[in-house]
């Protein structure tokens, strides 16, 4: 899994911007984002927003199982680790191309799903 276009931003719950390739599946996940709460930071992916019954909500358009999300999440943390930190003011532009390989489970077939 590479990490390409990371963008530091720091507003509100929004921490940063990054794009997630899987080279293994020929699949790129743009436009994720890192978000941070009472629990901590975690990887949104792309959704949209939508009403129901005058509430916002938003409607995932990538979807992993828990046990994926939760890997992809501490690979991608740990591997910005230094580039989250508050008090770092850098761009992160050395993380353009960041490479690391996350664990997955590979079916009989080979498919990562």
């Amino acid at each position: 899994m590479k990490i390409n276009n990371f963008k530091k931003i720091d507003k509100g719950a929004l921490v940063a911007k990054l794009d997630l390739e899987f080279e293994e599946w020929g699949l790129t996940i743009r436009d994720c984002m890192i978000l941070k709460g009472k629990n901590g930071m975690w990887v949104s992916y792309p959704s949209r927003q939508y009403e129901q019954d005058g509430q916002k909500k938003y409607f995932h358009l990538v979807v992993f199982t828990k046990e994926k999300q939760d890997q992809i999440n501490n690979h991608v943390l740990e591997r910005l680790k230094n580039e989250l930190k508050p008090e770092n003011n850098s761009t992160g532009d050395s993380f353009y191309a960041t490479s690391a390989k996350v664990p997955f489970d590979q079916t009989s077939t080979g498919a990562p799903f």
